[in-house]
């Protein structure tokens, strides 16, 4: 080929997007699209490289140019793993009451947090309150915010999974929130208020995360944990 075909094929080449631009690109528009969108939450990185290396871990140690050229590099498998939840001003507003709800006094402080093993009959009882709260939201958008950031908060925060006595009894309201889930997650995106591509698929791998958390707590001589929200 000659030297100046080569340098525009180059040029076009160095031109179009990767598959890592264009998927924020669509995932920025969706935002943009949902008149409440305020942005949106990873749940799942891009996928492993054959190195075993996966991208979000060491952005913050790379100079902006050495992150890009990291973006560039991602196949469009790799992307297509990503997992992200378009968060709206209901659903932000859900996340800070429940977060207050479960840390209670160190709920935003963002640092050093101090947890015991009384956190976790904290937690148990943070149930009970969540159930009442649920219980009284009768639009399905209402109980979806609430039960994504309660759920969302329980697996944050998640001390009272490995840090609780025996005979704690955490198999039981955890199998109700999977219930709970089960029913809402029978109704439409639309009935759900989930405008855009991206928050289901975001939705139900945030879910699956926490089901693998749940199910692997050490539960002594009590009933084996179980998450079953499909």
């Amino acid at each position: 080929m000659p030297p100046k075909k080569k340098a525009k094929a180059a040029a076009a080449k160095k031109k179009e997007k990767s598959p890592c631009t264009k998927y924020f690109e669509r995932l920025s528009e969706a935002v943009e699209q949902n008149t409440e969108g305020l942005g949106y939450m990873l749940v799942r990185g891009v996928k492993r490289n054959e190195d075993g290396d996966e991208d979000e871990d060491d952005e913050d140690e790379d100079d902006e140019e050495d992150t890009a050229a990291k973006n560039d590099s991602y196949t469009e498998e790799q992307v297509l793993h990503m997992r992200h939840i378009i968060i709206n001003q209901q659903g932000a507003d859900a996340l800070e009451e429940m977060q207050e709800l479960i840390l209670g006094d160190q709920a935003g402080e963002g640092g050093l947090m101090m947890f015991d093993t009384s956190f976790s009959y904290e937690v148990l009882d943070s149930f009970d309150t969540f159930f009442k709260l649920l219980k009284k939201k009768k639009d399905p958008k209402d109980k979806f915010n609430y039960l994504f950031a309660y759920t969302h908060e329980l697996k944050s925060n998640d001390v009272w999974m490995h840090d609780h006595e025996c005979g704690w009894g955490g198999h039981k309201p955890i199998a109700k929130l999977a219930k709970a889930w089960k029913e809402l997650l029978v109704n439409d995106d639309a009935t759900l208020g989930i405008l855009d591509d991206f928050s289901r698929p975001g939705i139900m791998e945030d879910l699956q995360q926490f089901k693998k958390q749940v199910e692997d707590i050490e539960q002594y001589e009590e009933p084996d944990i179980k998450f079953k929200f499909e």
